[in-house]
């Protein structure tokens, strides 16, 4: 259990195991993407304002449903204006647009989850090629964690109290 726990692990290392090792590689990547962030510089206001305005011009394209979801990205990035903490507020925003751009994919809306994956391209960017790199080689390990976390709630692992089986891990694992 351990070794393939910490094959996914941001930082290659988790004590614990079972159903505690998941809560603990949880724990890790948020750790470790609150380290990236916080080394991202406070956001140029004319970068902000270009993205919010190709948020604006694509909002009004795909009406509905999709416009209250970007209005309410956009109102979250002009607000990064103001915020002095400027690593966490990003970091805010980035894990908002990770939850909508799941959320679209689920739905089908192909159109909502193309440009929320811009958005959160753009955001990155802005914050510089060291934070650039290192969210990507999180993310690179993000996915297989999340399949972790699904195979650690399902019924069977439950029933023994928490425990995964080897197989049952690497079957998630890739």
């Amino acid at each position: 259990n351990k070794v393939l726990l910490n094959k996914v692990s941001p930082i290659g290392k988790v004590i614990k195991e079972g159903v505690e090792g998941i809560k603990e590689l949880k724990n890790q990547f948020s750790d470790a993407y609150s380290k990236a962030w916080s080394r991202a510089e406070a956001p140029d206001l004319e970068d902000l304002v270009g993205v919010s305005d190709n948020i604006g011009r694509v909002a009004k394209d795909l009406g509905g449903g999709s416009r209250v979801i970007l209005k309410g990205v956009n109102d979250d990035l002009l607000n990064l204006i103001d915020v002095t903490n400027s690593g966490r507020g990003l970091k805010q925003l980035d894990n908002k647009l990770r939850k909508h751009i799941s959320s679209a994919a689920k739905q089908g809306d192909d159109a909502l989850e193309m440009t929320l994956k811009g958005v959160r391209a753009d955001l990155r960017n802005i914050a510089g090629p060291d934070v650039q790199d290192a969210l990507a080689k999180i993310d690179g390990k993000y996915g297989n964690f999340v399949a972790v976390r699904d195979a650690g709630s399902t019924k069977s692992v439950m029933e023994a109290g928490g425990v995964m089986e080897p197989t049952q891990l690497m079957a998630v694992v890739k």
